[in-house]
């Protein structure tokens, strides 16, 4: 990825965290029916900013204790905790996308 398409994606993720913090000083919550907060990780993940995307993860969680995320969110939850040697995280992120689907592996692991 170069420079500039790393930018890119960069401001793309303050945009989408603006956007949500501008909704809750609106609303008071989130209506989040656009799914944000699922895209901003998958931004973090794209560029290898694992430390960027652990410290969303923590607001996430703070934010949503209990949503209930899709597989691939899981997943890249698990990649951030991975590498961010955080492995007790990664294995229960990991254990999230398995029984958010069962298959979901099978995407990764086969050709």
């Amino acid at each position: 990825m170069t420079p500039a398409q790393i930018t890119r994606i960069q401001t793309k993720i303050i945009k989408l965290c603006k956007a949500l913090a501008a909704e809750r000083s609106r609303f008071g919550g989130y209506d989040d029916s656009a799914g944000r907060r699922y895209t901003i990780l998958n931004l973090y993940v794209s560029i290898a900013d694992y430390k960027g995307a652990s410290v969303y993860l923590r607001w996430f969680f703070k934010n949503f204790p209990d949503d209930s995320g899709s597989p691939f969110f899981w997943v890249e939850a698990c990649m951030t905790y991975f590498y961010n040697n955080k492995l007790d995280q990664a294995r229960s992120m990991a254990f999230n996308a398995f029984v958010s689907d069962p298959t979901i592996w099978e995407v990764f692991f086969t050709g």
